[in-house]
């Protein structure tokens, strides 16, 4: 599949069902937080990464690895985004 083309219905496809609802919910919050979503293909399926603001920094990204879906939070420039982590759910 052309990486141009990806849609996050893409993604969620592959998601484990029990996680759709977090990374449903996790998606909506990043974009109405002034964050983009780049999505691109690895070795063991997608990388959904946000980036914020005008600067394109990644603050969080869903990747896949063989025990399952991880998020990562980058904590570069986290300064920048505070507002946007204080309110992620403690789960």
């Amino acid at each position: 599949m052309d990486e141009k083309n990806l849609s996050f219905d893409d993604f969620i496809s592959t998601v484990d069902p029990k996680y759709h609802q977090f990374a449903r919910q996790t998606h909506e919050y990043m974009l109405q937080n002034d964050c983009k979503l780049k999505l691109a293909l690895a070795k063991n399926g997608y990388v959904a990464s946000y980036q914020h603001g005008k600067k394109k920094r990644v603050i969080l990204n869903f990747v896949f690895r063989k025990s399952g879906l991880f998020a990562r939070i980058y904590s570069d420039h986290v300064g920048q985004y505070t507002e946007v982590l204080e309110a992620f759910s403690e789960k």
